[in-house]
């Protein structure tokens, strides 16, 4: 492949002209009155707003400064605010069959709803009182709002109508995981790009292939007006835990800069246009999951997680961010003990305050780490306070409100209340004179009614070094990073090249880029023809690699190519499960047994040497298009059980193994998966699993270890309803007429990739002879 020639006077004119008007969008379109984020418009929650009320009444009446109340946006997610319009999210239909999620957007003076989207919930095992966990986003420079739910649904909607601009389901074509927990990230908008991070098992079986299918906490930029993947990177393969750390993006001695808490118990700095790390922090042996505080090139965070180092437990720490590498061992100041793992830091005229889990307000010396003051608040606090107008606005998470002000001793209380019976997880916001907070029962907007509102301008934010000062070639990006084709079908890719820094250089576009191509496993075909792929005609599942060289500098990116229906595994003459399954490789082995060849999911329990082996937990895994759409699922299983381990060190390694346990095995078809539930001698088939008033179905089924069985799912769309059905019985026999179990669903999924759930982590799943078919 020849190399390609760097015009560097191109570069450098064509770098300076990007960087200046990446500066001029950063700032043109900002009111400093808008709250865009949940973190506000400096990243900071501070508002330099005046005249801000003092005192008010959850009852309401005369000098009450309550200017409305809205029960129906009551939840958990911190609005947002651009112009007259704020958007939330919330439980749509709250305990009906139909339940799920909502954007919301209402008029700010008076509450009243304009518009809403509707977000089914499935694919997770969140519960009702964690939906909408994370925030909307919005973008000043056009308009749009960003959303991510609990099931991984990702859209871009026009904040003026709601209409879906573009819309991803990160589950499905990334591998993005939902837990219980409900952890779920707030998008952040970046110059053209919007980010957006989760667990993210993703498909792929080696580095070099430019990327290994093991869960991480991995960041996703997509392009912010289409919805393309530019990058995907993250931090440790198998992190702790889900989190909920808002990035922090900023300059740190002039260079662009993302901070953020990661699951895998560090503090982190990526560059935000490339995913490239500059330095982490560890810090925590779980999840970090409060949003690090910038101040300068000073980076505050905290956590309430034992501490890396010792056995103590929380910590708030100052580091240096503009440093590189591994900062381990060289933060400015540590203070152990600090129980602040929800509510994030802030800074209130020049001093470190953070709020800990158990609502003790603690103010420190950001200088020093040295303890100022501290004052009792509550028992329970997950929301973190609003500065203005030089007053503290912070709610405990049973309901104690409170109005603070700063004193040279620490803190006097202006105003407090009891909202009996709330809860607080969302945080509190200012906009144009009004501040907003949600509560469980309610959204609240407080003000001075017919007061004009007054702001300061916003501080200058920090320069970015000019791209001009270092025009080297250091990193060579191909746009889209993950594309998924069906034979024959074709993708236009673009380069970028960066600098060190992350600065754009040039792009690269035509026959200049330079491409090539080349193939996972045994399978060969498509062509290039200037910058546009052509996958092969061929209808096998495979993968490309699409390669670019710029000098002595590679890039790559990632092609899934899936043929339409139907489609037939019964894996006796592939080594491995197909490339193209997302979360497929990672944990599906084939193996041969009694001289047939399967796919079986195995089980892989913790060990001391790797506690967070998680290759044998609850998972999922999809084997194509979201966009498909009424067809039927089938395979054959055998669910394993767990036996008493033989030796001493068997039982050391399986303790968490509880003998005589079962696996559990699902299909899933267009979101709906109908699983054997081996625990509980149940077959169930279900959208949104934990709630009993959620449309679902199931009827009693025991099955017997080892036994195969064939099983059958089929989703067929009816306008406004869906029809779901299954069918279950012992392989070999014929296949009964009559379905098994059956829904419809009056708020259907009406498409989907199909896959597979299975439960591994106390025995293996036997799986042959699976396919799918169109109805």
């Amino acid at each position: 492949m020849n190399r390609l020639r760097i015009d560097l006077a191109l570069l450098i004119s064509f770098g300076l002209l990007v960087f200046l008007q990446s500066q001029a969008a950063l700032g043109a379109e900002l009111d400093e009155r808008d709250w865009p984020t949940w973190r506000g418009p400096q990243q900071n929650r501070v508002s330099t707003e005046t005249g801000l009320v003092d005192h008010w009444d959850p009852k309401g009446g005369p000098d009450s400064n309550l200017l409305w109340k809205n029960t129906e946006l009551g939840g958990r997610s911190t609005p947002i605010v651009m112009g007259d319009r704020l958007y939330t999210i919330t439980r749509d239909q709250a305990g009906t069959p139909t339940e799920g999620s909502r954007v919301v957007c209402v008029d700010t003076a008076t509450g009243e709803k304009i518009w809403q989207h509707r977000m089914s919930v499935y694919l997770t095992d969140v519960p009702d009182t964690r939906v909408g966990w994370s925030s909307v986003c919005g973008d000043p420079a056009t308009g749009r709002v960003y959303v991510l739910s609990v099931s991984g649904y990702f859209c871009c909607l026009e904040g003026n109508t709601g209409k879906v601009v573009w819309e991803r389901s990160l589950h499905e074509e990334f591998g993005l995981l939902s837990t219980y927990g409900g952890r779920t990230h707030s998008p952040l908008v970046f110059e053209d790009t919007v980010l957006i991070s989760a667990i993210v098992i993703g498909w792929g079986d080696a580095p070099q292939w430019g990327f290994l299918a093991k869960p991480a906490h991995r960041f996703m930029s997509f392009d912010k007006a289409t919805g393309e993947l530019r990058w995907l990177k993250g931090t440790r393969i198998s992190p702790y835990d889900t989190t909920y750390s808002t990035p922090t993006i900023t300059k740190l001695s002039g260079q662009a800069a993302m901070v953020f808490g990661s699951g895998d118990g560090s503090i982190w700095a990526l560059q935000p246009r490339t995913g490239e790390p500059i330095w982490h922090y560890p810090f925590s042996r779980r999840g970090v999951n409060v949003s690090p505080l910038v101040v300068g090139n000073t980076v505050y965070a905290s956590h309430s997680e034992e501490n890396v180092i010792g056995n103590t437990m929380g910590g708030l720490v100052a580091l240096d961010g503009t440093m590189q590498g591994d900062l381990t061992g060289k933060a400015i100041w540590q203070q152990h003990e600090v129980m602040s793992g929800k509510s994030s830091p802030l800074m209130v005229d020049g001093r470190l305050w953070t709020i800990d889990d158990r609502a003790k307000l603690r103010i420190f010396d950001p200088a020093t780490g040295e303890q100022i003051a501290k004052k009792a608040l509550g028992t329970v606090m997950r929301s973190t306070p609003l500065y203005a107008d030089g007053k503290v606005y912070c709610c405990t998470n049973n309901g104690r409100w409170y109005i603070l002000q700063p004193t040279d001793k620490g803190v006097k209380v202006l105003h407090k209340l009891r909202l009996k019976g709330e809860a607080s997880d969302g945080s509190p916001i200012v906009s144009h004179g009004r501040i907003y907070f949600p509560t469980s029962a309610a959204l609240y907007c407080i003000g001075r009614e017919g007061v004009k509102p007054q702001a300061a301008a916003l501080p200058e934010s920090p320069q970015e070094t000019p791209v001009a000062d270092n025009s080297t070639p250091a990193l060579v990006q191909v746009i889209p990073y993950d594309t998924l084709l069906a034979p024959g079908e074709s993708v236009s890719f673009e380069v970028r090249v960066y600098n060190s820094r992350g600065q754009l250089l040039k792009k690269l576009s035509g026959s200049e880029a330079n491409l090539g191509v080349q193939y996972q496993d045994k399978f060969a075909g498509g062509f290039f023809q200037s910058n546009v792929f052509s996958a092969p005609k061929e209808t096998v599942h495979q993968a490309a690699l699409i390669t670019c060289d710029v000098g002595d500098l590679k890039g790559t990116a990632r092609v899934r190519i899936v043929p339409s229906l139907p489609w037939k595994f019964d894996f006796n003459t592939d080594e491995k499960v197909p490339l193209t399954w997302v979360g497929g490789r990672v944990r599906y082995v084939t193996r041969e047994v009694e001289g047939e060849k399967i796919a079986v999911k195995r089980t892989v329990l913790p060990t001391p040497r790797n506690p967070n082996n998680k290759l044998g937990t609850r998972s999922r895994m999809w084997m194509g298009p979201t966009r498909l759409a009424n067809y039927t699922i089938q395979a054959d299983f055998a669910l394993q059980q767990s036996v008493t381990p033989s030796t001493l060190a068997d039982i050391k390694a399986s303790l968490p193994l509880k003998i005589g346990k079962m696996s559990d095995l699902g299909l899933i078809n267009s979101r709906y998966t109908m699983t054997v539930r081996s625990s509980n001698k149940k077959l169930r088939l279900y959208s949104w699993s934990p709630h009993d008033y959620r449309t679902f179905a199931e009827v009693d089924f025991d099955p017997v270890p080892g036994k195969w069985y064939s099983m059958k799912l089929q989703v067929v769309p009816q306008g406004s309803k869906a029809s779901v059905r299954g069918k279950l019985w012992v392989r070999g026999e014929p296949e009964p007429d009559e379905w098994t179990i059956g829904i419809v669903d009056e708020s259907p999924n009406l498409s989907g990739s199909p896959g597979m759930y299975g439960n591994a982590q106390e025995a293996e799943i036997y799986i042959d002879n699976v396919s799918v078919v169109a109805n």
